[in-house]
């Protein structure tokens, strides 16, 4: 979907919940009309670590969401918090997320309006039913030779060249493919459909596989959950825990 659907779909008036995963402060720098803010690093505990499906569907409940309506998912610069936060709400049991394929900077670059007053949502219940097959735990990892483990950090983090790790290195059997390489640029989240494939063809996978993708701790292995279901992979899953865990 495109920031043009976007402004199409607001004018004829349907309904759905706008969010905006970016921090208060980019937030109230602007957003697009009817946003409501719920920050991305929400989601996780002081040690990076997702929080509870309970807490989790407080908090989205809190912003206004519920399992009814659908979610439209906005975001800038790289999209990993746009793209963590639809993988949480999918976690969870919410049928209808969807992430806007622009970014904020292709609608502003487009002139669209940008509003600043915050938006105040009525709180509503969520009640969560985690889907445990978009989500892969660490001892699912474990003596699985079907998983295909694909490790979405830079070159060097995968080589272990890259010391901010305690532990440098990677998961043994996983393949590197680097988030970086799936971004589209042009204020776009993603590569097309077409780039998509070379890409992922490159490193061998193919949809047939059973895919677990996972970084350091989430959000750009969500880029990587985000593209391969773009491509219609049909078994995809999220360790969230990922290489910090």
């Amino acid at each position: 979907m495109e920031s043009s659907w976007l402004k199409k779909t607001q004018l004829k008036g349907e309904e759905f919940r706008l969010v905006d995963p970016r921090s208060p402060v980019e937030y109230l720098k602007g957003h697009i009309k009817g946003a409501v803010n719920l920050p991305a690093v929400k989601i996780f505990d002081e040690e990076s670590r997702l929080l509870p499906a309970s807490r989790l569907a407080k908090i989205v409940g809190e912003s206004g969401i519920d399992a009814g309506s659908p979610v439209v998912i906005y975001d800038a610069i790289d999209g990993q918090a746009a793209a963590i936060l639809a993988w949480t709400l999918e976690y969870l049991g919410h049928s209808d997320v969807r992430v806007l394929a622009s970014l904020f900077e292709k609608w502003i670059e487009d002139g669209n309006e940008v509003y600043y007053k915050p938006v105040r949502p009525e709180s509503r219940t969520f009640h969560a039913r985690p889907n445990s097959r978009i989500r892969a735990e660490y001892t699912d990892l474990i003596g699985d030779d079907s998983v295909r483990l694909v490790d979405v950090r830079s070159e060097e983090e995968y080589a272990g060249t890259d010391r901010g790790e305690i532990r440098p290195g990677h998961i043994p059997g996983a393949i590197n493919l680097p988030w970086t390489r799936l971004l589209g640029g042009r204020n776009r989240l993603i590569l097309s459909s077409e780039d998509l494939k070379r890409v992922v063809s490159r490193v061998g996978l193919n949809i047939a596989n059973h895919v677990v993708t996972y970084c350091r701790t989430g959000p750009r292995a969500a880029i990587g959950y985000y593209a391969l279901k773009e491509l219609g992979f049909r078994s995809v899953r999220l360790y969230d825990g990922s290489f910090h865990e």
